[in-house]
This record gives C-alpha cells, structure tokens and sequence, in this order.
C-alpha cells in the first residue's frame, strides 16, 4: 500500500500558499483523553481562551469532522519483547487521520 503522492503534494502546496500569504496554516493544541482513560477517545483542545495557560505541543492544519475521530478496531501486531502476533489496536482507515509518537521519549523540560 503507497501513498496518493499527488494528493500529498496538493495539500503540501496549499499549506505553504497560506504561509506565504502570514496565514497560520494551522492550529496548535494539544490532545486529551476523555477521563484520562488509555482506552477511551481522544480529543483536540486549542488555546482559545486568554487565560487559557496551555500553549499546545501539536500543530493541526485541518479540522477534523467529529464522526471521523476515534475509529480503531482490534487487529494483530507484532510484538518484540514476546516475539509474537498479538491483538492491538489499528486504525479503521490507515491511510486517513493517523498521527504517531514516541510516548518514551518525549519531555516538556528543556535541557540545557
């Protein structure tokens, strides 16, 4: 499975149009989960608000539609440290609305 490269490149050069012209292609917020369950949805919070501390760690250029966020199901993965296929999530739509990270190695503190 590959990637539309020619949607890519359209999107990549509409993003950078707005740049140009000093319009924020973006958004930038930070993602919460609902009741800070592992399992549970995830949603999107900007700084919108003037006393709203929180700056934001993640830039968003689209807005996503609410009934397009939080589709997983259960699959098969490899796991390293068993050394076997086991049930993990996956996303319902690979090629759509998919983010990666790594949770261990990210830190909010500067070091100098």
């Amino acid at each position: 499975m590959g990637f539309d490269y020619e949607l890519l490149d359209r999107r990549l050069t509409e993003l950078r149009k707005l740049k140009s012209f000093g319009k924020a292609p973006y958004w930038i917020g930070n993602f919460h989960r609902v009741d800070n369950n592992p399992e549970g949805e995830v949603y999107w919070h900007t700084k919108r608000e003037e006393d709203d501390e929180e700056e934001g760690r993640w830039e968003m250029s689209m807005d996503i539609p609410k009934s397009q966020t939080n589709l997983k199901r259960v699959g098969q993965g490899w796991d390293v440290t068993k050394g076997i296929f086991v049930p993990m999530y996956e996303p319902v739509y690979k090629t759509r609305f998919t983010i990666g990270a790594d949770p261990f190695d990210y830190s909010n503190q500067r070091v100098i």
